[in-house]
């Protein structure tokens, strides 16, 4: 049991510093990250627009550039024919 004692005490001494410098950075590069954002335009409507990581679904006008169809392309057989797979695919 006596190794355990100044295993711990090294482990405190390692990591009261660290939290103590990640509690005085965090802030700090958040309130920094947001002058930044404030600088260049964004607000939270932009924010909102930009942020694609929390939308579960996509609009048809991406779903339309990602198949390279237009709007007068898409078609219930345009579409038939894009969500069906491939019969004749060549290996």
């Amino acid at each position: 049991m006596a190794p355990l004692g100044p295993l711990a005490r090294l482990f405190a001494q390692l990591v009261v510093p660290v939290v103590a410098v990640l509690a005085r950075a965090i802030p700090a590069a958040y309130s920094q990250a947001l002058q930044n954002a404030r600088k260049s335009g964004m607000n939270a409507e932009t924010a909102a627009k930009a942020s694609t990581f929390l939308r579960k679904s996509m609009s048809k006008s991406e779903a339309l550039q990602i198949l390279n169809l237009s709007e007068s392309e898409a078609t219930a057989e345009a579409i038939t024919k894009v969500s069906q797979p491939k019969k004749n695919v060549s290996k």
